[in-house]
């Protein structure tokens, strides 16, 4: 199936993957995501990722092809390459060649589908006749525009934008694309000089091929806020395709110095909005729960921010790196060690550093970057086991993330001096200490007057989070995340109240967790998570009270609970719009929450003895 980029050959081949007929004459239906880097070994891999569900271990392309044989022997696969382009055949055919290889054992009736914008690959790689996808009808488009830039197909919009609308249309080459994001960017401001003013860019004129729409993504993205524009070219740094958290990177955001403070709306809040923005002008399209972007759109966050941001895919790439990059992502590869990884110190304008899937223990590497690499405001890294004492250097640090279950063996007393950090996340298992305060070296955390955000997770051996680092330490802390601290017997008791801005508690799976202290939140909190934590016994009641600003309320696996009184409602959790309550064997009855005025979701389930709900579903959408 081959096109223009944008015309909506990955919709319709989504669209042949989910129909009935199709899920029902095939075993196994894969989808793999090409893009412009067409390499055996790491489509391979991703094939047997998607059949098995497990990471392919082998490094070596003989096993890895073997192993796919086998697993594919006598199936019925449907299997989707997306978006390729010329490189897959490069050596003259041969690497296409290798790909297919494996698949000569799948069972007859099986099928590959192919969706790329070169001719070549069509002419290359078909094996029956191509299917070409051209643009709408110039009817249908018109109308898909009027919806999009007027937000309706009817014909009382104004006539004056109207007829600019009629004149830009046939530049955009029938993609659904280059409409919608142009459309609704035009939407934003319904003015005749505005429109004016796109019809008439010198961007329409500048010599292209017959099916480049570029011209109009980048009119796009040059008419968006620069906030807007920043946020956006930063995301050049993820590859195509990759899927995207909103809080996340909302979060990296603000860490990178990209979001304008608005009062005393936090920060994270306001990134969060950006990337809504984003969605809006079709920027990001959100795909089964997460969001990405369009490779054409990609493509040009790509061009705007080439001597800012690199995707690092083998050893090869570092002779195109450009000395001035500040935002770097090193992608998996077997070609990656300590001595290339220590490469990366000369580019000493870094800002960003991600390398999610690398996986250096020692910390010697990372003490290295410490040094040459001052810069450094966010680094994402893998599976590290000691922070080395040069951490310190890094002073304009905002965000720091380990994304694998790893044992820290102890948190340097130089971590104090990162006092501009906002942001620790996953800080996993800290091992050989019960104590979270002598772990991290007496006074390590004082300075950290900013940060907003922390993650403990995973912590085996972690009995106490003490009440001196909760009181005294950590006063801005607006979210906390504790899980999996399979041995935490104590929480900080009444020193929650300590936290002034506390705005998000997340307690997950601490099943050792002793309640009989009386826990007290800040009246400032608004959401409050709590999954098998211990047996509770009264003290949830107890601590929901003066929690006026709480919005949302998630209870599950909470043991020793019976009753939820109504007091609770009427005076406590005046806010409150949504609750919910799983799996609470205890659990009798829940009183009076119908005086919550605002609650709008409710979803109570799995809790066997539960006999009264006085008054809670009158109103409620769902239940």
């Amino acid at each position: 199936m081959d096109g223009i980029g944008g015309v909506g050959k990955t919709t319709l081949a989504q669209h042949i993957c989910s129909h009935q007929r199709v899920r029902s004459h095939f075993k196994k239906i894969i989808w793999i995501c090409v893009s412009d880097d067409f390499d055996v070994k790491r489509l391979t891999k991703e094939v047997i990722q998607s059949f098995t569900g497990k990471e392919a271990t082998a490094d070596n392309l003989d096993s890895l092809q073997h192993a796919l044989s086998n697993h594919l022997s006598n199936k019925r696969l449907l299997i989707v390459l997306d978006d390729v382009w010329d490189d897959a055949l490069k050596e003259s055919g041969q690497c296409w060649k290798r790909f297919c290889a494996p698949f000569r054992s799948v069972q007859e009736g099986s099928a590959m589908l192919v969706t790329t914008r070169c001719p070549n690959v069509r002419d290359g790689v078909r094996t029956m006749e191509p299917v070409r996808l051209d643009g709408l009808d110039e009817d249908i488009f018109w109308n898909f525009f009027k919806l999009c830039a007027f937000g309706s197909e009817e014909s009382n919009n104004d006539p004056d934008l109207e007829g600019i609308g009629r004149s830009i249309v046939p530049k955009l080459k029938g993609s659904p694309l280059a409409a919608k994001t142009l459309g609704r960017m035009l939407k934003a401001k319904p003015e005749v000089s505005h429109w004016k003013s796109i019809l008439e860019s010198k961007l329409w004129r500048f010599e292209q091929e017959k099916t480049e729409i570029l011209p109009a993504l980048r009119l796009s993205y040059l008419y968006l806020p620069f906030e807007l524009k920043q946020c956006f070219a930063f995301c050049a740094v993820y590859p195509k395709d990759y899927k995207f958290d909103k809080e996340h990177l909302a979060e990296i955001w603000a860490a990178e110095g990209f979001v304008e403070p608005q009062g005393g709306v936090r920060i994270q809040d306001i990134g969060s909005q950006y990337f809504e923005d984003l969605v809006a002008r079709s920027f990001f399209q959100k795909v089964n729960g997460g969001y990405v972007i369009h490779d054409l759109l990609h493509d040009m966050a790509q061009k705007v921010s080439e001597h800012d941001c690199f995707i690092l895919r083998n050893k090869s790439d570092f002779d195109k790196v450009p000395q001035s990059v500040r935002h770097l992502h090193v992608l998996p590869s077997s070609d990656f060690d300590d001595s290339s990884m220590l490469r990366l110190c000369k580019y000493t304008k870094l800002r960003t550093l991600i390398c999610p899937n690398y996986f250096e223990k020692t910390g010697i590497v990372m003490g290295h970057w410490c040094t040459k690499l001052p810069s450094i405001r966010v680094i994402s890294c893998a599976f590290i086991d000691e922070l080395p004492d040069s951490i310190g250097n890094w002073k304009h640090i905002r965000y720091l993330e380990i994304s694998r279950a790893c044992t820290l063996k102890r948190i340097p007393s130089t971590f104090c001096w990162l006092y501009n950090m906002q942001i620790c996340r996953s800080l996993t298992s800290i091992g050989g200490s019960t104590n979270l305060s002598l772990c991290m070296g007496t006074g390590s955390i004082r300075a950290f007057s900013s940060l907003t955000i922390v993650s403990i997770s995973y912590c085996d051996k972690l009995s106490t989070l003490d009440d001196l680092l909760i009181q005294e330490y950590l006063p801005a802390i607006e979210e906390i995340y504790v899980t999996d601290c399979v041995t935490l017997l104590s929480l900080p008791g009444e020193r929650f109240g300590g936290f002034p801005y506390l705005k998000d508690l997340r307690i997950h799976n601490c099943r050792s967790l002793n309640w009989q202290r009386r826990l007290v939140l800040p009246s400032s909190l608004q959401k409050l998570s709590l999954h098998y934590c211990g047996d509770m016994f009264s003290s949830v009641p107890s601590c929901l009270t003066n929690l006026t600003s709480l919005v949302s309320l998630t209870m599950k696996g909470c043991q020793g609970i019976r009753c939820i009184p109504g007091d609770i409602w009427r005076c406590n959790l005046t806010s409150l719009e949504l609750l919910e309550i799983r799996d609470c064997p205890d659990l009798v009855s829940i009183g009076g929450a119908n005086a919550v005025e605002k609650i709008k979701s409710v979803w109570i389930c799995e809790c066997p003895n539960l006999k009264g709900v006085s008054g809670i579903m009158r109103r409620c959408s769902k239940g």
